[in-house]
């Protein structure tokens, strides 16, 4: 302590002094006018002094010990004990070494000696600003890491699933379409590898964010149903969908997320169950009231099973409870999956007996938003006839969904039936149906009405056919879908009322296509000319605002990242042309490689009218166009010479 110390204050200088070098951080003193009057040898040892007295020769006041931030100069000590109170203060000292530190400075205000005395105490943050940094460089760095891995893995992936897609549709001998299915399914495996790698990633980084948007859960699930029936077909597996039809038609919750885990859960089932195996998806409602339904998520599989002793290590990064199998992949599907519905407030089941199946299930608490409410079909009493093991089982399911109709249904195994001269609907399940047969049916039933249930593949196989049946009913069954069908007036023909308006209205439609991937461009061209829309293609944003000054479009298929223009700009730009010109407002959908917590809302925010992103599923982008060309279709143009 120093000797002014003990000339100003000599009743306490033994207390301040013992003060003083009990205090392992810098500590000071200051008189009523500011002025450096005492220290420790902390304080000493920082900045290099031999003493007090030359310390006080150089820094006689608080701001002088302290390097002057750029720009502006440190306020006098009562400013900052003014601000101590309210914030935390921090200013910089070069140490002896020539080190600039950061400290902490907290300031005290006591009264000694009938005389007014300043505690000033530094405390260290250098340390934690580096670290801090750090933290955010790394933040930085990873998230430039996650743009970029769903940018480059997602453009290319888009091509690679969509030529795919198409080439499935062309003649191709037996070998040619196995190594095809190759290709697919190991295109489908990366997609979901690098969706699981960036949850991962965002995972560490904390930057999980649950959404609470209003979703239609059978809607969410419909696209789960056709990604999956043909990868379970070519594998020789059962794949059945159970929705059950009380769940209301609004819940509000993260539809993403619950994807993301429903996707994960029967990409493991299909994965791990052996041909002949079956794999049963479920969304039930377990407990709903006005405002709220408990709603459980299950996947269930007739595969390998999983001894008890790994149960506890399935949910662990870049581990599988299938280590001894050659087909263990990097285990981070389930991972991801518990952090996930750990953000949502639940967790994962799992339940399992090795060499007999597994069956993962999480139940989450819904508001609701609309509660469901399926209107009476005009058919009292139907039939199911299956003609398979296999669409036996989606008989069952399909039983379910009529009685949750109110139609009285019951099975049958041949045309000489009783109940076919009192049921006015047959449920034909074939795989293979043909003409001849439904043909056959009415002859011996002329009343009875036949609605012809097929895999998606053979309802593709068939179009343009005439089937003879008043509906066609594709796989997966879901309760929605079937009962829209149902309610449809019959047309003996093989595309439904739905079908036939579809390619009327894109005999009519132009679309411009906003993308600057050569490879993207020729895609989403050659899959639209084959549903007869016209195509228009700009390959970047300014080269699609000039397009739509030159013409109006129907709707546009908009990138984001793109040379010259972005997407945003170009659509900002749009919608002021449709403004100015009093032009309908065209709608605009977003197919993007941004796929990152917030990109939807900043992109939709920006005034886009949808989002999907790449890869695209071919079906959700096909109904989606649809969906926006008819609410638009009393202003859709007839096709230009």
């Amino acid at each position: 302590m120093s000797t002014l110390m003990q000339q100003r204050y000599p009743n306490s200088y033994r207390t301040f002094e013992a003060c003083a070098a009990w205090h392992g951080d810098p500590y000071l003193y200051l008189d009523a006018d500011e002025e450096l009057v005492g220290c420790n040898d902390a304080l000493l040892e920082l900045t290099g002094f031999e003493s007090f007295e030359k310390l006080q020769a150089k820094r006689a006041t608080l701001p002088q010990l302290f390097v002057p931030e750029t720009g502006r100069e440190l306020p006098d000590v009562g400013v900052w004990y003014e601000r101590s109170n309210a914030v935390p203060l921090y200013g910089r000292i070069k140490d002896k070494g020539g080190e600039i530190r950061l400290y902490r400075v907290r300031i005290k205000e006591v009264t000694l000696d009938v005389q007014p005395l300043y505690l000033v105490t530094l405390e260290e943050k250098t340390e934690q600003e580096r670290a801090t940094a750090a933290r955010r460089r790394y933040e930085e760095l990873t998230g430039n890491l996650l743009v970029n891995i769903s940018k480059e893995f997602r453009t290319p992936l888009n091509s690679i699933v969509g030529f795919t897609g198409l080439l499935e549709h062309t003649s191709l001998d037996v070998v040619q379409h196995e190594y095809l299915t190759h290709i697919r399914d190991a295109s489908e495996a990366i997609t979901s590898t690098v969706d699981n790698l960036i949850e991962l990633m965002q995972a560490e980084r904390g930057d999980f964010r649950v959404a609470q948007e209003l979703f239609d859960p059978m809607a969410l699930f419909e696209p789960i149903g056709s990604r999956y029936l043909e990868l379970a077909r070519v594998k020789g597996i059962s794949l059945l969908f159970m929705f059950d039809p009380k769940l209301p038609k609004q819940l509000l919750g993260d539809a993403k997320k619950i994807v993301r885990v429903m996707r994960n859960l029967v990409d493991n089932a299909i994965k791990f169950t052996e041909p002949g195996g079956q794999v049963y998806v479920e969304v039930a409602c377990r407990e709903v009231d006005i405002e709220r339904a408990m709603i459980e998520y299950s996947v269930a599989d007739t595969g390998a099973g999983i001894a008890e002793e790994a149960l506890a290590t399935i949910a662990r990064p870049f581990t599988s409870a299938y280590s001894e199998t050659s087909r263990e992949g990097l285990g981070i599907g389930l991972h991801v999956s518990h952090r996930l519905l750990g953000a949502m407030q639940s967790r994962l089941r799992v339940a399992s007996r090795p060499g007999r199946g597994s069956r993962f299930s999480f139940r989450l608490a819904h508001r609701i938003g609309e509660a469901s409410r399926f209107a009476p079909c005009s058919v009292r009493r139907a039939a199911v006839m299956a003609t398979r093991d296999a669409m036996a089982l989606q008989g069952k399911l399909l039983q379910q969904y009529l009685e949750a109709f109110g139609i009285e249904s019951r099975e049958v195994t041949g045309v000489d039936d009783g109940w076919l001269d009192e049921a006015e609907l047959l449920f034909l399940l074939n795989a293979n149906v043909r003409p001849e047969t439904v043909a056959a049916i009415k002859g011996r039933h002329r009343a009875l009405k036949v609605a012809a249930v097929v895999t998606s593949a053979r309802e593709e196989e068939l179009r343009g056919e005439t089937l003879g049946s008043d509906w066609l009913v594709a796989l997966p069954l879901l309760p929605e879908k079937l009962h829209a069908t149902l309610s449809q007036p019959a047309a003996p023909e093989l595309l439904a009322p739905e079908t036939q308006s579809r390619e009327v209205i894109s005999r009519q439609a132009a679309i411009l296509i906003a993308e600057d991937n050569p490879i993207n461009q020729k895609l989403m061209t050659t899959l639209l000319e084959k549903f007869h829309y016209e195509i228009a293609v700009a390959d970047n944003g300014q080269e699609a605002v000039d397009a739509y000054l030159e013409r109006p479009y129907d709707l546009v298929l908009m990138d984001i990242d793109m040379p010259v223009m972005d997407g945003l700009t170009a659509t900002r730009l749009i919608h002021e042309i449709d403004r100015r010109e009093k032009r309908r407002r065209v709608p605009i959908i977003a197919l993007t490689a941004h796929a990152l917590p917030g990109d939807r809302e900043r992109i939709l925010d920006a005034g886009l009218d949808e989002y999907l992103t790449k890869p695209v599923d071919t079906a959700i982008l096909l109904r989606m166009i649809r969906l926006f060309l008819q609410e638009t279709r009393s202003n859709i143009r007839p096709p230009s010479a």
